[in-house]
């Protein structure tokens, strides 16, 4: 049996993968028939359908098809790395472990993983091109026997990178095992994680500040995935933070395109910028009549504090997925700015970043 996972970089909500099983001869002479297809809400989703329990070590192949990114809609190229990490991170929970991967970039009529004959960076500030970003989502997986990577010619002619990768997945041991005596080697899994962790603050703050359809969803999906039960509860964002800063104590600061600030001071910010743009928080006492447009997805009551304790992902997109508000404009765009800048959006922002600033020192509070 073959089970394709398709990786499309456009963002949907509640949409991350198609997932198809088909049988082929073992000639392959015979077409291939399909015999189921999923569509994959998230990785939470496909846990707890099990995806992570298949039999992967008995299957002829896993293939991995990844769709180009298109270079006019830069947070695509976000997406699509946020995407692949999911999916890397399932494998490497498989309890089955992998026999045989192949992981195939895919151009299509409307992008190419290519520019003018060069790989494409769609993210000025970021220089690696795109597929080297996409494919270093998979550069935790280890003790897979076949290893295959297909990409246009044009990526990589002499053929080092994509050979580097294959004989790192197919390394022997769990991720973390592979360790240079002196942490220098060249994939030492030290270094990989610390590569790992830059590149994931690195695309936060660009995220920041990119512009087009796909980044201002996934600053929608940030904000509305900030945490997972109840506003201050459960959040898997933060957590990723904290475990950066705790494990990392001299990771160097991605730079940051646009302020002279610290990581933990963006993060901070940010936190008190999604508590300005949250639905409920514009129904506190004597903001329902300034921000009635909002009021056919978020409920009037003579309670207000009761709504802003409740935390509902579907109510964001509910809120900021129509018209102009089709998610959460650019940090530097106009139409934040003057949403921020309002004085009761303001005061909400600054509130919220004094209250988390309370968090990080608890983060720091060992060594600092």
């Amino acid at each position: 049996m073959v089970l394709r996972f398709h990786i499309s970089p456009t963002y949907q909500h509640k949409s991350w993968c198609t997932v198809e099983s088909s049988i082929v001869d073992e000639d392959s002479t015979v077409k291939s028939k399909r015999l189921a297809k999923w569509l994959l809400q998230d990785l939470d989703d496909a846990m707890k359908r099990g995806f992570h329990k298949l039999p992967y070590r008995t299957m002829r192949k896993l293939q991995i098809d990844i769709g180009a990114p298109d270079r006019r809609d830069p947070g695509q190229v976000v997406s699509l790395y946020q995407k692949c990490v999911d999916l890397a991170t399932m494998l490497e929970n498989a309890r089955s472990g992998l026999l045989n991967i192949e992981i195939n970039l895919l151009d299509s009529g409307q992008a190419k993983w290519t520019w003018n004959g060069q790989p494409q960076s769609s993210i000025n500030q970021h220089h690696t091109g795109d597929y080297e970003l996409v494919l270093s989502a998979f550069s935790r997986l280890r003790d897979v026997e076949s290893a295959k990577f297909r990409v246009p010619v044009q990526l990589d002619p002499d053929n080092h990178l994509i050979e580097n990768m294959e004989a790192v997945l197919m390394l022997e041991g769990p991720f973390g095992a592979n360790l240079a005596p002196d942490g220098d080697g060249e994939w030492d899994d030290r270094d990989i994680q610390t590569d790992r962790d830059l590149m994931f603050m690195n695309l936060d703050l660009e995220l920041d500040f990119l512009h087009g359809q796909t980044a201002n969803l996934m600053r929608l999906d940030r904000f509305s995935s900030w945490y997972t039960d109840k506003l201050g509860g459960n959040s898997k964002y933060e957590r990723e933070y904290e475990r950066i800063i705790k494990t990392w104590k001299d990771l160097p600061e991605p730079p940051d395109p646009f302020f002279q600030s610290t990581v933990l001071g963006r993060l901070q910010w940010r936190h008190g910028a999604m508590r300005a743009f949250d639905p409920r928080a514009q129904f506190r006492p004597g903001a329902q009549e300034r921000y009635s447009a909002f009021s056919s997805s978020v409920p009037i009551t003579s309670n207000p504090m009761e709504l802003t304790s409740i935390w509902d992902p579907d109510e964001w997109h509910g809120t900021y997925h129509y018209g102009d508000w089709c998610g959460i404009p650019s940090f530097s765009s106009i139409p934040f700015l003057h949403w921020i800048l309002h004085p009761w959006n303001t005061g909400v922002c600054c509130q919220y970043q004094d209250t988390f600033r309370e968090k990080l020192r608890g983060w720091l509070s060992d060594d600092n």
